[in-house]
């Protein structure tokens, strides 16, 4: 009997330790990708005037006030030309100028980087962490 009581005590330390190991653990961490669209084939480049979409995944659990959103920015030497983002990651980013925002993108062939962000407000500051990035091309 004291084998079986012992054998119950040591079975329910073991499962509580387990238990407790998964609670401070926490939950699992944000994790996302970003790739360009399927519809835009890898042979072909996006054109200036183009709009361009991006496929995305995101795993884990997030926080509460906290949202991914995508970043693109796009440079002409070194100079940067576009730049929008949206919390919609099903959004089609126009590769455009942007009238009335600082930039001039009249057109021509630029480098570009979307990326896919991971942004929780809180009450005196944000934490903002990239969990992927794609860089594409556009051509003129």
């Amino acid at each position: 009997m004291r084998t079986q009581l012992a054998a119950m005590f040591l079975s329910a330390g073991v499962a509580a330790t387990a238990l407790s190991a998964t609670a401070l653990a926490g939950p699992s961490p944000v994790t996302g990708s970003i790739d360009l669209a399927s519809d835009l084939s890898r042979s072909s480049v996006p054109e200036y005037g183009d709009d361009v979409a991006f496929s995305t995944v995101v795993t884990g659990r997030m926080e509460s006030k906290a949202y991914t959103y995508i970043t693109t920015v796009c440079q002409q030497d070194g100079r940067v030309v576009y730049q929008w983002s949206s919390r919609d990651l099903s959004f089609a980013f126009p590769l455009v100028d942007q009238d009335g925002q600082g930039l001039e993108w009249v057109g021509g062939a630029a480098k570009c980087e979307a990326a896919l962000v991971y942004r929780v407000d809180r009450k005196n500051a944000a934490t903002i962490q990239t969990l992927d990035s794609v860089a594409f091309e556009v051509s003129g």
